[in-house]
């Protein structure tokens, strides 16, 4: 299945809050496949954007990005840093999804409409 890296970056806070659910076996083997498929590929992600970081982010006289007060990096570049990240969230990735039957998923599990339209592309 083609996703974009968007899409991905989404799916994890909703698959990390499901993770930690008590789910019946079947169910949480599958989000736990799919989590390790994620984060694999997020990997690569998280690296590029790290970099542009580093090529954006405002530094000190020694090189080191400067950490603002409340923990985050001052872009200088703004524009170019939105334009070079947004087209890292448009690649694609073909990732083998573990593809869940939506029936399998009891109504005890509290999931948000928003929360299942983020995931949705795991379920039949």
């Amino acid at each position: 299945m083609k996703l974009s890296n968007e899409k991905l970056a989404n799916s994890i806070n909703v698959l990390s809050k499901l993770i930690n659910m008590e789910l019946p076996i079947k169910l949480s083997y599958a989000f736990s496949k799919n989590i390790t498929k994620i984060d694999r590929e997020l990997e690569v992600y998280n690296k590029e954007r790290q970099r542009l970081i580093e090529k954006y982010g405002e530094k000190d006289e020694e090189g080191k990005l400067k950490v603002k007060e409340d923990g985050n990096i001052n872009i200088l570049d703004v524009d170019n840093f939105n334009k070079d990240i947004k087209e890292i969230l448009e690649i694609e990735t073909d990732i083998d999804i573990h593809v869940i039957d939506l029936d399998s998923v009891n109504e005890d599990i509290k999931i948000t409409p928003g929360e299942l339209i983020v995931i949705d592309y795991m379920f039949k």
